[in-house]
């Protein structure tokens, strides 16, 4: 497999840094080390960025999923204003 420009950069990096040779059963800490510092960069790119198949959008009530509209407001509000009406008639009377 021919390795990419990206691959060939950090494989340069990695000898820079570490030498052309790597005793892993003496330093162990240096393949962690390059794990985290270049293993991003060696990761394979996702080409649809998570978006899932066939572009199907959400699923489900939108109002779940965006928060409440001026609609689902507007029928709380509805609703604390028939209850406080009925308390005001138990305080009057």
């Amino acid at each position: 497999m021919a390795r990419t420009s990206r691959e060939t950069r950090v494989i340069n990096q990695i000898i820079k840094a570490h030498g052309s040779t790597i005793d892993l059963k003496a330093q162990l800490e240096v393949f962690v080390e390059i794990v985290r510092k270049w293993g991003v960069d060696l990761a394979e790119e996702i080409p649809d960025a998570g978006v899932r198949p066939g572009g199907v959008g959400p699923v489900g009530p939108t109002s779940i999923q965006f928060g409440p509209g001026i609609e689902d407001v507007m029928k709380e509000v509805l609703k604390l204003q028939r209850q406080m009406s009925k308390l005001m008639q138990r305080l009057d009377g």
